[in-house]
This record gives structure tokens, sequence and C-alpha cells, in this order.
């Protein structure tokens, strides 16, 4: 359940993708001999630009195969390769354009559009000793933000997310740290060590980026070299 819950985001694309490329297939025939005779070479221009752009290291998406909506709907030129005739759209929408190609050759590469936000939520752990949750987290959270305040008396040793270890320190864990918890709807963040005696609460203040899954599409890159 655990691990499910972790690979939550990924499961929801893969099976977005597997059913747009249902769709994408039924025309890859016919895009299969209309590419037959184009330029081998613009051919493998226009499959680099469309793989970096799918990459997470790409100027568009979030992870493979996950284009950022706010990327997407800021995209320039700049995309393209320079002195090439270019155009990269998503859907039937045009976001990058260089020149105009004319003719040309085209790749497509099926994609999930996301949008990113930013959201902060608060909880506190009452028991470490009990390891209680403290607080949950939204679907989707990929890295964030934890800040930790435990009084003098109190040594917060370790952080679980869904029953994972994310956090551990031996000496205690006080301040805030990057994380990247797993992202399933309600998963929590539990926190165990010693308590005060009596105990008293720590504090965690949580502030995460979560990806809302929107809809597949297709991207498609044409290059006229």
């Amino acid at each position: 359940m655990q691990r499910g819950q972790a690979n939550l985001v990924a499961l929801v694309v893969g099976v977005l993708l597997v059913g747009a490329a249902v769709t994408l297939a039924v025309g890859a025939g016919a895009d299969a001999f209309a590419r037959a005779d184009r330029s081998p070479a613009e051919a493998r221009l226009a499959a680099s630009l469309a793989d970096r752009l799918v990459s997470p290291r790409g100027p568009l998406a979030a992870r493979e195969n996950v284009v950022r909506a706010d990327a997407v709907a800021n995209a320039t030129g700049d995309v393209c390769p320079a002195t090439t005739a270019c155009r990269v759209t998503v859907g039937d929408t045009t976001v990058a354009a260089a020149g105009t190609p004319a003719g040309g050759t085209t790749v497509r590469r099926i994609v999930v559009v996301a949008d990113t936000h930013s959201q902060t939520r608060t909880g506190r752990a009452t028991r470490l000793s009990g390891g209680g949750p403290a607080l949950s987290l939204p679907r989707g959270t990929t890295t964030g933000s934890l800040t930790i305040r435990a009084p003098d008396c109190a040594r917060v040793r370790t952080v679980r997310a869904g029953g994972r270890v994310i956090l551990h320190a031996p000496r205690g864990l006080n301040g805030t740290y990057r994380v990247s918890p797993p992202g399933g709807e309600g998963t929590a963040l539990s926190f165990t060590g010693r308590d005060c005696r009596p105990p008293q609460p720590v504090a965690a203040v949580v502030r995460v980026e979560a990806v809302r899954i929107t809809e597949p599409a297709v991207m498609a890159v044409t290059v006229d070299a």
C-alpha cells in the first residue's frame, strides 16, 4: 500500500500514456510512409529535440513525458535549434516556433500535461514515543521543505511518510529539511524520538510542490532543415 502511494503519480501518468498511445498508433503506419523520403539528418534533429523536450532535464518537463502547463504556456522559439525552421505543438496549440517550416519532418511524442502548485500544511506531534501521524500530504506531492520545531527537552530522531523513513538523525532533527515524500492522497508524516517529561508538542510545517495531472496530449515537433 505504501509503495503504491509512492508511485501514484507515475501510475496515473503510465495509464494516461498507454491510453493515448493506442489512439496515436492508428496513424503510425501512414506517418512512417510519409517520413520515409525525409532527410535522415533532419529526422535525427527532430527526434533529438522531441526527446529533449520530454526529458526531465529539458525546458518543459517536470518528469519523463510529463510537461508542466506553465512551461508550455510560456515556451518560446528558443527551444528550437538555432538557424533551423521549427515548430512545436501540444495538442492543437502551437507553443513555440522559429521561422516557418515548409514541410520538414515531424516527430511526435505522447505527453501528459500537468499543473504544479505549492501548498503549505501545519501540524504537531503530541507524543514522539507513539509515532502517531502529525499531518497528511496532498495528492501528487513530489518535493517539499519540512520545518521541525522541537522543544529543547525533546529529540526528533526519525520522520516517516506513509511508513517510509524520509529523515533520520540519531542526534535529533530540528530545523528545515528538503524532502521527497511519497505522494498518495492522505499520506501521513509521523515523528518518533524522545519525548519531554511530561511530553510537549513538536510543531511541523511542510511546504510541498504537488503535481496535478490534467490531460494526455500529443507533442509534435516539426523541423525543416
